[in-house]
């Protein structure tokens, strides 16, 4: 094909099935070829948000999101997405505009060395040098970002290699248009020493991570889990891999739902219990082993991970399994079978219902509380009876919000999507993250959560959701207050600094951004609220007014008195 760099690029992007690019309209030398009904720009109001948006899409499609920035500040305003995305492992394509190549290093307007800003956060990135090579590098980007460990990727595209005439075939290579692609599974001898393993065990737990939705892996899983009888924890990019609800399923292990009446409690004590664990798919970060504390020493360990690296980084390992989860798994079960494998567990399922029983009873009247303020694990729980279902994608902002929903929303589905931007934790996340979201499952029903203080990060996107008539659900659990800052300083100091904010009823931000909205003070009022929502034709904003005192379950939070 011979045409402009713009064109070429459009039309690789096009054969990899892209529907969607979200940024600001640039590169224009691509956007100026997208055809209607092909390809959509969706026009965002801060790059920040393009690059979560995208991170979005691809979690809940299996596919890149794309996102665009123009240079200098622009593209320093994608740098907390796309850090999301590469600790959370989602390939995102940030297409990034840059000064001519004739006048680098002259000080051209908007100038910056973007190649040194953007390696620290992405898996990859290059500058394009020829318009001939703009298929070859859009390829190039697709393969890296999709294979492996999958993560986000940044192209360079020089404003006059975009709008030159270029010449280059043009095609998608076929496997890499979604991920993972191109996936390995473990040697043959390691799959082998861990069915060795598991044969001396008498109490294995399964850890499994976020690696293993990204792998797709949520059927092998339960296989393994339901022939053996062993019991299935999480962490919290893991939530959604099972029901709540499956006898194996054991929940969210961790600090952050460790804590008084945090569901955790059962994930933690049969981990610590455990003489076995496998885990699948995580980088053993600091906040769902509990500060490295859980499984406890002794305990031997079984790492399944498609990155090499990670595996021993924090827990001396038996046996290393290096391959994609979905892939090995099924192999480890098949060579189980074929082997005749004997276990002998004592895996005692009437002990975790019970576990669960008594957890569900302890926290009634957390969750049936009428109070005002209201409770926000009253809240969570009208979300579960009046607005979450199966065909629900929950987005969650990081900070008291996550905690929340992470022991009080339960999982209805195998392999349900949760959002949560808990890799960097960075707030101001679940808006434009849920905004990805319905773009990319159009028939689902999204809802969005967030504190008062992580929406005032984002709210301008309401404006980007109505534009479109993109239909989200956001959820502001109102404390007047960065609640997480104002309670971990008054734990550690007794007084907290400037962490309150005004009384501002978000409903009304949400009109004048031209999405419907109402406020919440009374938990009578909860239920319409939420019917209303759901029937609502359009985005819909309910700013709930919750206890400022509440903190969520978090083990370190144990004991303490908020000041009121």
């Amino acid at each position: 094909m011979k045409a402009t760099g713009g064109k070429l690029m459009y039309e690789t992007l096009r054969n990899y099935g892209v529907t969607h690019l979200f940024g600001m309209d640039e590169p224009v030398h691509l956007t100026q070829e997208l055809e209607p009904g092909v390809m959509k720009m969706v026009l965002v109001r801060d790059e920040k948000h393009g690059a979560i948006m995208a991170h979005g899409f691809a979690k809940v499609t299996n596919k890149p999101g794309i996102c665009t920035a123009l240079h200098g500040i622009a593209a320093c305003n994608l740098i907390p997405g796309l850090a999301e995305s590469l600790k959370a492992s989602v390939p995102v394509i940030a297409l990034v505009v840059d000064v001519k190549t004739t006048v680098r290093g002259k000080n051209a307007s908007h100038e910056i060395d973007q190649e040194a800003l953007l390696k620290p956060v992405t898996k990859w990135v290059e500058r394009i040098d020829n318009t001939d090579r703009v298929p070859e590098m859009v390829r190039k980007a697709f393969r890296i970002a999709t294979s492996g460990r999958p993560g986000p990727v940044a192209l360079i595209c020089p404003f006059d290699i975009m709008a030159a005439q270029g010449e280059a075939e043009v095609y998608a290579e076929p496997d890499c248009d979604r991920y993972p692609s191109r996936t390995t599974c473990a040697n043959h001898d390691a799959i082998v020493d861990a069915i060795n393993l598991l044969t001396r065990a008498k109490r294995p737990v399964i850890i499994a991570g976020g690696g293993c939705l990204l792998s797709q892996a949520w059927d092998p899983v339960l296989e393994l889990a339901e022939t053996y009888r062993i019991p299935i924890a999480t962490t919290l990019m893991g939530k959604g891999l099972v029901p709540d609800s499956h006898p194996l399923s054991i929940g969210v292990m961790g600090t952050y739902t460790g804590g008084k009446f945090g569901k955790g409690q059962i994930a933690n004590q049969i981990v610590a219990e455990a003489d076995l664990a496998i885990i699948m798919g995580s980088r053993t970060d600091q906040v769902p082993y509990d500060d490295w504390n859980i499984p406890t020493k002794g305990t031997s360990i079984i790492h399944l991970d498609i990155d090499p690296e990670e595996i021993g980084r924090n827990f001396e390992t038996r046996v290393a399994l290096v391959g994609d989860v979905k892939t090995t798994l099924n192999e480890l079960i098949r060579t189980c079978k074929s082997n005749n494998a004997n276990f002998n567990f004592e895996t005692d399922e009437n002990i975790i219902a019970s576990r669960k029983t008594e957890l569900f009873l302890q926290t009634e009247p957390l969750r049936l509380s009428t109070q005002a303020p209201l409770r926000p694990e009253a809240v969570c729980h009208e979300l579960c009876a009046n607005l979450i279902d199966e065909n629900t994608i929950v987005a969650m902002d990081a900070s008291f919000v996550c905690e929340w929903v992470l022991s009080y929303i339960d999982t209805l589905a195998i392999g349900a999507h949760f959002l949560m931007g808990r890799a960097m934790s960075g707030i101001g996340w679940d808006l434009p993250a849920a905004i990805g979201a319905k773009f990319g499952c159009p028939d689902k029903t999204v809802v969005s959560i967030c504190g008062d203080g992580a929406f005032g990060y984002v709210m301008n996107e309401l404006e980007t959701a109505s534009r479109n008539n993109i239909k989200v659900i956001e959820i502001i659990f109102n404390n007047a207050s960065f609640g997480f800052q104002k309670h971990y300083e008054e734990l550690l100091f007794g007084r907290s600094v400037e962490t309150d904010l005004q009384d501002i009823d978000y409903s009304e931000v949400a009109r004048a951004l031209k999405c419907q909205g109402e406020r919440v003070t009374d938990h009578a009022d909860l239920k319409k609220a939420f019917i209303r929502a759901k029937e609502a034709d359009g985005p819909y904003l309910i700013d709930v007014v919750i206890d400022p005192s509440a903190t969520p379950p978090i083990s370190w939070f144990d004991g303490f008195e908020p000041q009121k």
